[in-house]
């Protein structure tokens, strides 16, 4: 069911692309998360949230999904996506 899949918190879809077993899902996994890291940031700038925190999160964890697409990419040829 792929709506239930949009509404999982950032971080529980962070933690499966991270820890994820499945090498072969990785790209589609990296790209749920930046997906749900976009929505979240985009509702903390309309809420006017002035906590600066989970934006750092967000921003870490983005920046570290890259990092592991770019290494997962140099391993094993996950060029596709």
């Amino acid at each position: 069911m792929g709506n239930a899949r949009n509404t999982k918190h950032w971080r529980d879809l962070y933690r499966e692309a991270i820890f994820g077993a499945d090498a072969e899902r990785l790209d589609i996994r990296i790209s749920e998360v930046q997906n749900a890291i976009q929505v979240r940031e985009k509702q903390l700038w309309y809420e006017g949230s002035q906590e600066p925190t989970e934006r750092e999160r967000l921003q870490c964890a983005s920046h570290y999904l890259e990092i592991l697409r770019s290494l997962s990419r140099k391993e094993g040829g996950h060029d596709n996506g």
